[in-house]
């Protein structure tokens, strides 16, 4: 309900351009932020120091029991209970102000969303109180005109002051007659580079016949041919 009545207070439903009316000054979120943020910080602090009481009173009891004192084991126990008890309370009340700074985070950031939209909002309202539809259309018939007159303006300014210079089919034809003419020259030229054919002298055709040629025999002479046949003599005779 407190939570309730805080959002209550920080937007309301009265009429407005926008139909949102936006957070009420007199209400900082960023300081109810603060302090929920340090009494959780409070709270955590007693919550780590419960547990070890609580874990003395645990090992106080084991200890008296050891010594047969169970009223003072007994005492101990009472106290854990009673500090677990109020452990469960602070561990709610933490998990509520954990729950109210997530809630509270929330409306900050949908704070600023609605600022801004509201602030985009009126700038846009502005300009179109400035410059209207209408405006908008003649201005941009103002800047086809003027960017019509510049072009104009480029292209007589662009135009040669020679007046030889302007006659570009001329100087296109001039252009190629020098080109033909130096591809004749240098054609020309290659034909004056090839060698005068070089005459060729070749032995004259003999007209006498050849003479014959005569092939001559040897004959062995008679000392060798007995010689021979001496030899085959007397391998037979073996």
């Amino acid at each position: 309900m407190a939570m309730n009545r805080l959002f209550g207070t920080l937007f309301n439903s009265k009429a407005h351009s926008t139909g949102i009316k936006v957070a009420n000054d007199s209400v900082d979120i960023s300081s109810n932020l603060a302090k929920i943020r340090d009494t959780m910080e409070i709270l955590d602090k007693k919550i780590k120091y419960n547990d070890k009481r609580i874990a003395k009173s645990i090992a106080d009891a084991i200890d008296y029991k050891k010594k047969n004192n169970r009223t003072m084991a007994l005492r101990c126990i009472r106290q854990k209970r009673n500090m677990e008890q109020m452990q469960g309370n602070l561990d709610k009340q933490y998990a509520n102000l954990e729950y109210q700074l997530f809630q509270l985070e929330n409306l900050h950031t949908n704070r600023e969303v609605v600022l801004t939209m509201k602030g985009v909002d009126n700038t846009i309202k502005n300009f179109e109180k400035k410059i209207n539809v209408d405006n908008i259309d003649t201005l941009q018939d103002d800047l086809q005109e003027s960017m019509q007159t510049a072009n104009e303006i480029t292209n007589a300014i662009s135009q040669p002051l020679n007046p030889m210079y302007a006659d570009n089919d001329d100087l296109e034809a001039e252009l190629d007659g020098i080109d033909n003419d130096m591809e004749q020259e240098e054609f020309d030229n290659k034909l004056l580079e090839i060698p005068e054919p070089v005459e060729l002298l070749l032995p004259e055709v003999p007209t006498q016949p050849m003479p014959k040629v005569v092939q001559q025999t040897v004959e062995p002479e008679e000392d060798e041919v007995d010689s021979d046949i001496k030899e085959l003599m007397e391998a037979m005779a073996m």
